[in-house]
This record gives C-alpha cells, structure tokens and sequence, in this order.
C-alpha cells in the first residue's frame, strides 16, 4: 500500500542533530568548522543509513553547510557508515566516528570524500580492511583504528598515501602499534602489518575472484 511504503521510506531516513563548534583541532587539521552529533542514529543495516536532513544552528550567521569541514560522532548508535553525508557536507576534511559499533568500512563509504585528511574510527568493532578501502582518499594524513576487531588487511590498502604520517592500529587482533608524526614509523608499523595481518581465506578468495576474472576477459 502506499501507506506501507511512505512508511518504509520514512524508516530509512535519518536526520543529524548537529551541535556546531569553531576552531577544530585534530592534529593534522587545525582552525576547522566541524558539526558533533548529538542524538543516537540507530544505523542497523547497511541498506537503513542515509542521512537525509540535518538541524542545528550555526554558530554565526555566515556560516552554512558549505563551510563544515569536520563530522564528528561518538556513542551515535552507528553500525553501519551513514550515506549520504556528502551531500549535506560537501567539504568534509575530518570524519570521526568512535565508541560505537560500526561494523565495518568500505571503499564506497569513503569515496564521495576526496578531500579527507584525518579518518578517525576508534573504539568500534571493524574486522577487515579491504583492498582499495583508500584509493580515492589520497590526501589523508591520518588514520586512527585502535581499539577495533580487525584481523585482516589487504596488504596494498595503504599504497598511494603519501602525506600519511599518523597511523594507529593499537589493540586489534592481528596488530597493536601507532606511530604519530613520523613517516618513517608509519611505514614500518604498514609492513608490521602486511605481515601479521594477512587472513589466508580472505587473500585466497580475492586471488581466486582475479583468476575468475581474467578467465572470462
């Protein structure tokens, strides 16, 4: 009926509640604009996480969302990452999603961002890092996964990141280590990693699904 279905509609769309504030600090982007979400989300499925509307006042009248340069949510009930962000913030510099259950992370997630310098995702419950979960996200020079579940990472899914100089994998299953403000400790922790956190079914099954495809080309 079309009752049922505005109601379904409605069901998958969420709206932000931002609590604005100036002057951002995150290490590696200073002086920002950035919106703290301040009501839980309740994102469950991958297919129930677009972000459809947003509400909060700017803290001045010259500000829009045009000028929000970081998002910031923690203990928002986030299982899944939210979609549709760029479209409400088109400039985001800092995404930082901790102390939730955010499941997992993918290329897709992250490609509408191609301005991201410091991804932050502490404190959730991420197990895999998949090949080419950066590739459209080159200007990042910082990433943050302490605290999650990870037990596999590509092996190539930090190559091409050349400004990356803070890195931090503490307290995951396969890894435990960071490096801050130091290039020559990021690439060391990237080949600690590239050892110890490599799951043999996961890199078979991506080996296999190559071959598959070169046999049909």
């Amino acid at each position: 009926s079309i009752f049922l279905l505005n109601f379904i509609k409605i069901s998958l769309a969420f709206t932000i509640h931002c609590k604005y504030s100036t002057n951002g600090q995150w290490w590696v982007v200073n002086d920002f604009y950035y919106c703290t979400v301040s009501n839980k989300l309740g994102i469950e499925t991958p297919d129930n996480a677009t972000i459809t509307s947003v509400v909060g006042e700017h803290t001045s009248e010259s500000f829009s969302l045009d000028d929000v340069g970081g998002f910031e949510a923690e203990n928002a009930d986030i299982r899944y990452f939210p979609k549709g962000l760029e479209k409400i913030f088109g400039n985001l510099v800092m995404i930082d999603i901790n102390y939730g259950p955010l499941k997992e992370i993918h290329q897709s997630d992250l490609q509408p961002f191609p301005k991201l310098k410091c991804l932050e995702l502490y404190q959730n419950e991420i197990e895999v890092l998949e090949e080419g979960l950066f590739k459209f996200n080159t200007e990042l020079e910082m990433i943050w996964l302490s605290s999650n579940r990870i037990f596999h990472i590509d092996p190539e899914v930090f190559d091409g990141l050349g400004q990356l100089s803070y890195l931090s994998l503490d307290t995951n299953d396969c890894i435990s280590g960071y490096a801050t403000n130091d290039t020559q400790e990021v690439r060391e922790l990237i080949t600690n990693a590239t050892k110890n956190c490599v799951d043999t079914k996961i890199y078979m099954s991506k080996m296999l699904a190559k071959i598959d495809h070169l046999e049909v080309k």
